[in-house]
């Protein structure tokens, strides 16, 4: 028997989220979405999620900060949290890595890479 993964999706792009809800709920994941890192933080608090999807650019708490505070919660510390955004600079990988994240994908990307990487992150934090 599989367990099904819980997902928590971090990202302000309405569109971006609602797309990757669908997308990872149609491979048996369970998702639930927030629109920002307050959001994101405070969904966190009231339930335990095994994988984090995070974007960088977000309104408020950025999503550097947002997985820093992830982090340092009860029972984060090995979750999981793979960065999501569209900026591509090393520093910023850099910046993710440094906070806490355990993966950083570029936007554009293929769903089919994401679900690897998932899994990857998933295996490696297990």
């Amino acid at each position: 028997m599989v367990l099904t993964k819980h997902v928590l999706v971090i990202d302000d792009e309405r569109d971006t989220a609602e797309l990757l809800k669908a997308f990872l709920e149609s491979r048996d994941y369970a998702v639930t979405v927030a629109y920002g890192g307050e959001e994101g933080i405070e969904k966190a608090e009231r339930q335990r999620f095994d994988l984090v999807i995070l974007d960088v650019m977000l309104p408020g708490m950025d999503g550097f900060e947002t997985c820093a505070a992830l982090k340092v919660m009860s029972g984060y510390k090995y979750v999981p949290v793979l960065m999501l955004t569209a900026k591509s600079g090393m520093d910023d990988q850099e910046k993710a890595f440094a906070k806490g994240a355990g993966g950083y994908m570029v936007k554009p990307f293929e769903m089919k890479v994401l679900l690897r990487k998932m899994r990857e992150l998933l295996l490696k934090f297990k």
